[in-house]
């Protein structure tokens, strides 16, 4: 009897409660959602696209341009002849495409 009395007055040990593993979402990536550059990428075609021009207001002949590109673009250039040396990175023959 003295040990059932001792046991109801005894703390009882409390529940750890172990945080539930995060589910991973994976979100997945209708046509819709991919870029145009993606978009010709996944086909198997050369992109390139203007992202950006700047002119300079008071010199009109100043001014840049920022380009997009995938690598079969740089592949068709290549092809082309505008990689003179094996050293040339793919701004210098973008570079050169444009100029010439």
């Amino acid at each position: 009897m003295f040990n059932k009395l001792k046991n109801l007055f005894q703390k009882k040990p409390e529940a750890v409660d172990e945080p539930k593993p995060k589910k991973l979402r994976v979100k997945k990536v209708t046509p819709a959602e991919l870029s145009e550059k993606d978009k010709a990428t996944a086909a198997g075609e050369p992109y390139v696209n203007i992202l950006r021009m700047d002119i300079d207001p008071n010199d009109i002949n100043s001014g840049s341009f920022e380009l997009d590109w995938n690598s079969l673009f740089i592949a068709r250039l290549v092809k082309a002849g505008y990689m003179k040396k094996k050293e040339d990175s793919e701004t210098v023959i973008i570079d050169r495409w444009w100029h010439e």
